[in-house]
């Protein structure tokens, strides 16, 4: 008899969803296994603390709200606001271990774990065994081979959620959703933001006309975007991070005081060994999904929570909450959250991740 009847590695929000739907729909020995910070990106270092930032941004830059009539005085205290995000997450957390733990009876384990055969796991020096494992591990922040880069300090999302002041000048390495966060909460603080991005728009796997529409309103605020952008090098100054590079084969010199990337996220998931698993994985550690009855030697995917399709169309992407209702009769179904739930495009019968080059007749969704 295995330990657990599910065992979740990753305390996310997908994480958290699948193994209360699991005790929802009848698991009794539900485990969840971190190594990080208890219960994920969203509310230590994503959503929450980046919409609560952004919400006081905006408060202080609209103080006006658009009106020469109208005079309202504030100012930042910086050191506050960081306390009462701070406040914020960690009643958010507690409320969440209280619901989780001590009302649903769910057992969180701390620590590192790996794949030692299928449905076996160590976890630091104890041997764990379950019948169903979901892997959602989520991402962290990815930093490009970019020359120079090694040499000068910069931020990840992280740390820019909890700066010791606000700069005077920012460039920000990567125009996606992330990116644009960052590039507005920023401003809105006073900052003089520059956006580099290599694409020819921002956020290019959307619609070229909300692109379009999105570096209008964002210029309008007085942001610097610059797309079309190879940077060739970057280096570190008497006052600053100097970042070079070409538009349309023209070298152009950018210059701020500090630096911040946000080009994207990499899979929290190449100290798993799921090769043990009898998983396989694409170069940039996400699992691949090829078949929605057969892949991965029967590790992935599950017949009627996504579609086989060889017509090129959408179909949604296994949400956490879907995953245990999929998995119960299955052995073992393993899923990087990398992202939020999205749409991914299907070609051939093929189904794929975001990120990273895909498997033959497959292509990755936006």
């Amino acid at each position: 008899m295995a330990d657990y009847d599910l065992l979740v590695i990753g305390s996310g929000a997908a994480g958290a969803t699948a193994a209360t739907t699991a005790i929802h729909q009848g698991a009794s020995r539900v485990a969840i296994v971190e190594q990080g910070i208890l219960w994920g990106t969203c509310v230590n270092t994503g959503c929450i603390p980046s919409k609560f930032l952004l919400t006081l941004a905006e408060e202080y830059y609209y103080k006006n709200h658009g009106h020469a009539g109208l005079r309202v005085e504030s100012n930042i205290n910086l050191e506050e606001i960081i306390a009462e995000k701070d406040a914020l997450i960690s009643r958010l957390k507690q409320k969440k271990t209280d619901r989780m733990v001590t009302g649903l009876g769910i057992e969180i384990i701390t620590g590192t774990a790996e794949f030692v055969a299928p449905g076996q796991l160590r976890i630091g020096s104890r041997a764990v065994t379950a019948d169903r494992i979901i892997i959602a591990t989520g991402s962290s922040p990815s930093v490009p081979p970019l020359t120079g880069l090694d040499s000068v300090p910069f931020m990840t999302n992280t740390e820019a959620l909890n700066p010791e002041r606000i700069p005077a000048s920012i460039i920000v390495i990567g125009g996606r959703a992330l990116g644009l966060e960052f590039v507005q909460l920023y401003t809105h603080l006073g900052t003089n933001v520059t956006l580099l991005q290599r694409s020819s728009r921002i956020i290019p796997e959307e619609e070229p006309e909300i692109a379009e529409l999105l570096t209008g309103y964002l210029r309008n605020e007085g942001i610097d975007i610059r797309t079309g952008v190879a940077i060739t090098g970057i280096r570190k100054t008497a006052t600053g991070i100097e970042v070079v590079g070409t538009i349309g084969g023209i070298e152009q010199v950018f210059f701020a005081e500090h630096l911040l990337l946000t080009a994207g996220r990499s899979p929290n998931t190449r100290s798993l060994h799921l090769e043990r698993a009898g998983v396989t994985t694409r170069p940039n550690g996400c699992a691949c999904r090829c078949d929605a009855e057969d892949n991965n030697a029967g590790y992935l995917g599950c017949r009627g929570c996504h579609r086989r399709t060889d017509a090129g169309d959408r179909s949604p992407v296994l949400r956490g909450d879907r995953s245990p209702q999929c998995i119960w009769g299955t052995e073992t179904f393993v899923r990087s959250f990398m992202h939020p739930p999205r749409y991914l495009h299907h070609a051939a019968g093929c189904q794929c991740g975001n990120d990273g080059a895909a498997g033959p007749g497959c292509r990755p969704g936006p």
